[in-house]
């Protein structure tokens, strides 16, 4: 019988990690987190990688056997593994991400690689591991000036005001499923240089946001 054991370690480090961070995001915004709630997330979820023996299976029945009362099945379960990565599937949506970009592995199959993620996605998320356990991950680098601009360009912030070469930004939390956090955005105009500042959402002009940032002890 096919040995999917790679396959299978790999959903079961990756979900744990994932139900680890979930649930911290949870008791953020809700003050709690439930368990139960988490594992019927996984259960709607369909993981290619658990499909690649069954997928063989059938292949073997159809061209080996001559049995094609499933083909066009087995056709769509291949374009399926091919291109999608884990898929949770709710009533009316699916939630689709991509297949891993890196997979390292020891002499034995396990997941394994030593300081760089064993497994990482486009997106920079990523998993790290040593001969089959997760281990911790370095630890992360805050985001920089330049990392703050482009998430707040590519999620599309609100401009509160702007005042020389300074822009008081919003990420609204009905827009985008994170916290409603305000930062102050200055340019230098001769350099390009960029600095981003978070400021309180009690602040309603520019000006206001760089007097705030400036003060040597900030009221909290």
């Amino acid at each position: 019988m096919f040995d999917n054991h790679l396959a299978k370690e790999y959903a079961t480090l990756l979900q744990d990690q994932l139900e680890n961070h979930w649930k911290y995001v949870f008791s953020q915004h809700f003050g709690k987190s439930d368990r139960n709630f988490l594992k019927s997330i996984f259960s709607s979820c369909r993981k290619p990688e658990s499909l690649i023996a069954g997928g063989s299976y059938f292949d073997f029945c159809i061209h080996g056997l001559n049995y094609h009362q499933f083909k066009n099945k087995v056709v769509i379960l291949e374009e399926f593994v091919k291109n999608c990565g884990w898929t949770f599937f709710f009533q009316n949506i699916a939630i689709i991400s991509k297949h891993s970009t890196t997979i390292s592995i020891d002499s034995n199959n396990h997941l394994h690689a030593e300081d760089t993620p064993a497994i990482a996605f486009v997106d920079g998320y990523s998993l790290y591991a040593q001969h089959g356990k997760t281990k911790l991950e370095p630890t992360r680098q805050p985001i920089d000036d330049i990392g703050w601009a482009r998430l707040l360009e590519e999620i599309n912030a609100i401009e509160i005001d702007s005042w020389e070469e300074y822009r008081l930004l919003r990420i609204v939390r009905e827009r985008i499923n994170v916290q409603t956090m305000q930062f102050l955005k200055a340019t230098n105009p001769n350099t390009g240089e960029v600095r981003v500042s978070r400021v309180p959402l009690r602040i309603a002009s520019a000006i206001e946001a760089v007097r705030w940032v400036n003060q040597p002890t900030k009221p909290k």
